[in-house]
């Protein structure tokens, strides 16, 4: 299937940017050319008035005159781009019309939006930033357990769990002989020593007593509690009830 030009422009950007390791000479033969790789690049990344130059100056003006708006620009892995609500400008406006818990927790969300925990199976943040995620949710539904959301806040904590508690295919918790590393180990030590009542503190005790008991090393049956515990079977799939304004303004941020 031929390219479009706005998907030779993107791959050209990419090759500019570095997400696209090929050379210039794999970018020509991909893109059906007859010109030598030299005049290829200079065209495109040559220069004040090049291709890459005119494209980014072109983004940037879009961007920057519709971001007074709240709006932005965002780009997918297809190469393809949509306009999107920047999450904390609608906060901005409409946080005066939430209930006090529940703008508490979308406050939370908000500076977490951006920046994905993992990313293709692999962490995308610090270990210390998913405690911290962790952290602020725990407390919430260890203070306010009748939360209205408290079904969709205990699953974003039970996905942060499986990173810690399971590992990522291309993060994983153990060492290539199985025993849980140290940052780990040390990290949920820490967590629960000072969630000692709390629903998640517990969860993580637990799963450290298990751990120890097998002198620290997985084990498929320490696995399995792990998947059973944080995606239980019988757990339905609904959303609690909300206040009517919450509902409106969740759908919006969402």
């Amino acid at each position: 299937m031929p390219k479009s030009y706005e998907d030779e422009l993107q791959l050209l950007i990419d090759k500019v940017e570095g997400s696209d390791e090929r050379s210039w000479e794999e970018m020509v033969d991909e893109l059906g050319l007859s010109t030598h790789p030299d005049s290829l690049r200079k065209s495109f990344n040559g220069g004040r008035y090049s291709g890459y130059a005119v494209s980014k100056y072109f983004m940037e003006k879009f961007e920057n005159e519709y971001s007074k708006y709240g709006y932005r620009i965002m780009s997918y892995e297809d190469t393809s781009y949509a306009m999107e609500v920047v999450p904390s400008y609608l906060f901005a406006q409409l946080k005066g019309y939430l209930t006090n818990d529940y703008a508490y927790y979308r406050s939370g969300w908000i500076n977490e939006h951006d920046v994905p925990t993992y990313w293709h199976a692999k962490l995308a943040i610090k270990l210390s930033d998913v405690f911290r995620r962790i952290q602020w949710r725990d407390e919430l539904l260890d203070k306010h357990p009748d939360f209205i959301r408290n079904d969709l806040v205990t699953r974003e904590i039970e996905k942060l769990s499986f990173v810690v508690t399971k590992g990522l295919e291309f993060t994983p918790i153990y060492d290539e002989k199985g025993f849980i590393k140290k940052e780990y180990k040390d990290a949920l030590q820490q967590y629960y020593r000072a969630h000692e009542k709390t629903t998640w503190g517990l969860y993580y005790t637990e799963f450290i007593h298990r751990l120890a008991l097998n002198k620290y090393r997985n084990s498929d049956a320490i696995d399995r509690w792990v998947l059973k515990t944080i995606f239980p079977e019988d757990r339905k799939n609904i959303d609690p009830l909300m206040k009517y304004k919450d509902i409106l303004i969740d759908n919006l941020m969402e």
